[in-house]
């Protein structure tokens, strides 16, 4: 069984689920999709966890650090274009991606500070539960959202989605293949 976290589910998890059938069509593979940070957390023998880097039982192998950007339709990108980003920012839907146990604002504020703009008050605008809801808020042409633009790479290179900011932001996360330790003897887990 293998966990994968939604916005990593559908937006990257797809083609290597289809390189790795290509490679090994005699394993069968369940797949759920669920907001996980705990490798532990199910009965997966693999998952794709989202988390902070920390001591564990589990074997963590870092895929990615996550960095996050603001990103938004090139319609509102075209509205922004002479303003500055404290304008910007206090003039557009801010899109929240909220994690359990931590405040709803918590990156858009860090991302203000990072951008030298904190006294900017962010705690308004939309609050989702997962990147890919805040992405597909900003597809219909209204919002800003600060989201890893990793997962979204074909809509940035499609053009539906722009970066109007140079700015990223170390958000303390990075998406982590969680595997047990006694599972490594499992040759599909091991491939």
């Amino acid at each position: 069984k293998v966990f994968l976290p939604p916005t990593f589910a559908h937006q990257m998890a797809i083609p290597l689920l289809q390189d790795f059938r290509a490679e090994q069509p005699d394993i069968t593979l369940e797949i759920a999709s669920k907001p996980a940070t705990n490798p532990n957390d199910g009965d997966a023998d693999v998952a794709v966890v989202y988390k902070q880097p920390e001591v564990s039982t589990s074997i963590l192998d870092l895929l990615w650090m996550v960095q996050l950007s603001v990103v938004c339709t090139p319609k509102v990108a075209q509205r922004i274009v002479d303003a500055d980003l404290a304008a910007i920012v206090s003039s557009n839907d801010l899109l929240h991606v909220k994690l359990e146990g931590r405040p709803r604002h918590e990156f858009w504020e860090m991302f203000m500070r990072r951008a030298g703009h904190p006294e900017i008050k962010v705690n308004r605008g939309l609050v989702f539960d997962t990147a890919q809801l805040a992405v597909q808020y900003a597809l219909s042409g209204e919002g800003l959202a600060l989201v890893d633009p990793m997962l979204f790479k074909a809509e940035i290179a499609s053009g539906k989605l722009v970066q109007p900011f140079d700015i990223l932001l170390d958000d303390g996360y990075g998406y982590y293949l969680a595997t047990h330790p006694e599972d490594l003897n499992n040759e599909a887990v091991a491939l």
